[in-house]
């Protein structure tokens, strides 16, 4: 549970992805989301998105949230153009971290 109170998804909760997964926990990988959590869901009983708790944001700028809370990949989005959107669907804030991740030597038993 987010200590500031703040009930998202997973994939929009800076807390769980940046503060406990990177920096607590020392994950230094790609972060992809669940699939299609950007998208808008049309009843409950339907797998088309779940943008739990960010459902009033936009999908471009439920995209740029979870950038900001530390996805690197989105799952199964169907959403195109939205990476020439705000600074470059967030080039510039995961560009490192992507390249740190791809760029790190593979350790003894990866895939």
């Amino acid at each position: 549970i987010d200590p500031s109170g703040e009930n998202v998804a997973m994939s929009y909760s800076r807390y769980i992805i940046t503060e406990l997964l990177r920096e607590r926990y020392g994950f230094d990988g790609v972060v992809c989301t669940d699939w299609v959590v950007t998208g808008d869901y049309p009843a409950v009983n339907k797998h088309w998105g779940k943008p739990w708790g960010v459902e009033h944001l936009t999908v471009a700028e439920r995209h740029y949230r979870a950038l900001l809370a530390g996805v690197d990949q989105f799952g199964s989005t169907r959403t195109r153009g939205l990476c020439s959107k705000p600074i470059g669907c967030g080039r510039v804030i995961m560009g490192s971290r992507v390249r740190a991740s791809v760029l790190r030597p593979a350790h003894a038993g990866s895939c």
